[in-house]
């Protein structure tokens, strides 16, 4: 009696009401389909309209409670973006500045060892010339580092780990006399924005292979970056009286003059990430005239990650001699790994029933499905080829449009990103294979 009376439409007799009054609670006091709209018999409006317009209310209030929490988290994370701005460029103008400082204070001591060369030691007067290099080749990258930060964002999503080590470079065939003459000194510069890094000053002795023994490791990077590798060498005449040449009559440079490192640029090269599984790599802009050749080798790693995560439901099919086995499957989605498990509350306390590496998929993109497989249209396939050389095929389907569109978006974010630190479409491991 208590869930008729609930839901039977409301009469306007009033011998019922006051019976349903005294068997039950009163129908005003239930939501039902006939009370939701407002009553406008005889031009008044009955009680039964103001829980609705309650709820109606708090909806709204709720609502743009809402969309001010998102106003206000949005323009939070713009002022926080604005701050970390702010923070990198003051602290790049204090280097520029202190780089200057450096430039002026080196250009002295280079200064004075050009004009009086028999009072120092032939590798002071070297690392006095590298110095003030490194001093100059550093302003400039701030420079331009300054110059990025106006126009280019921060990209939050991927970071990785660049790591460059055992450059050798390749000398030329000359006359052993030649070394009798003349000191042949190289320097190795890398330089990613404002991250410059050298390595020790290495001579030449004889037709011999020049290695630079440092590790250069930069963190933190985007998927679009860029490493610079440039070569630098100095040819030292034996004899003081030549090297520098002198004019006679000519005035003595005053100390504070800025001067230009003795060392030029003998090869440069920019590395990319569709670049670090070469072994040799060909250097631009090398003059014709110095003793090396126009390549070096190098070993070079990247390590990156992708911060995107997705956790819902999926039935998850795996193509078997050509039937597909259906299973639905807890997935959770973190960077490259797609986790699965039977059941949500396995995720934190049982290991995960398999996984998916996005990495070794055979192209970063989505496959087709055919009608015939699957006629459900909220369904992705990825083809996935491992070690071995074997290939599986997954199909991944959602319930509705609204979990398709989100793991579509997720997905294609990693295969995007994967595409930008592989440098094309196909996954480092797999390469031999094609």
């Amino acid at each position: 009696m208590y869930f008729q009376t609930a839901a039977t439409p409301s009469t306007s007799n009033t011998s019922d009401s006051t019976q349903e009054s005294t068997a039950g609670p009163s129908t005003s006091e239930y939501t039902t389909p006939s009370t939701l709209l407002t009553n406008t018999e005889n031009g008044t409006e009955t009680n039964s309209s103001e829980p609705v317009g309650r709820i109606i209310k708090h909806l709204v209030s709720i609502r743009r409670n809402r969309s001010g929490n998102c106003e206000d988290d949005a323009r939070r994370r713009e002022e926080n973006r604005n701050l970390l701005t702010n923070l990198k460029t003051h602290q790049l103008l204090k280097k520029f500045a202190l780089q200057n400082e450096l430039i002026n204070e080196s250009s002295k001591a280079v200064n004075v060892c050009r004009t009086y060369p028999d009072f120092f030691e032939p590798q002071v007067i070297i690392e006095s010339e590298k110095f003030l290099l490194l001093a100059t080749i550093r302003k400039e990258a701030i420079k331009k580092e300054l110059q990025r930060l106006e126009i280019n964002d921060e990209d939050n999503l991927t970071s990785g780990t660049f790591k460059i080590q055992n450059i050798s470079l390749y000398t030329k065939r000359v006359d052993p006399r030649v070394f009798q003459q003349c000191k042949i000194y190289y320097v190795c510069v890398v330089h990613h924005g404002a991250m410059v890094y050298s390595t020790k000053t290495v001579r030449q002795y004889g037709n011999c292979i020049i290695r630079f023994e440092n590790i250069f490791t930069f963190e933190n990077i985007n998927s679009d970056f860029e490493v610079r590798v440039s070569i630098y060498g100095l040819q030292q005449e034996s004899r003081p009286s030549v090297w520098p040449p002198k004019v006679k009559g000519q005035l003595l440079p005053l100390p504070n003059v800025v001067k230009k490192s003795l060392f030029e640029l003998w090869g440069t090269r920019t590395v990319k990430p569709s670049q670090r599984n070469y072994n040799v790599y060909d250097l631009l802009h090398t003059p014709l005239d110095v003793p090396m050749v126009s390549t070096f080798r190098a070993a070079v790693t990247i390590d990156f990650n992708i911060n995107v995560k997705e956790t819902g439901y999926l039935a998850l099919g795996l193509s078997v001699q050509g039937y597909i086995l259906w299973e639905e499957k807890w997935c959770t989605l973190e960077g490259c790994i797609l986790k699965y498990w039977n059941f949500k509350l396995e995720e934190n306390t049982c290991v995960p029933e398999g996984e998916i590496d996005l990495k070794n998929c055979v192209s970063y993109e989505f496959t087709d499905v055919d009608e015939e497989i699957c006629p459900n249209p909220t369904t992705l396939g990825i083809s996935v080829k491992d070690e071995f050389n074997n290939y599986k095929y997954y199909l991944l389907s959602t319930e509705n449009l609204k979990d398709f569109e989100k793991w579509t978006h997720s997905i294609s974010t990693v295969f995007c990103y994967l595409k930008k630190w592989n440098g094309d479409g196909y996954p480092r491991t797999l390469r031999r294979y094609l």
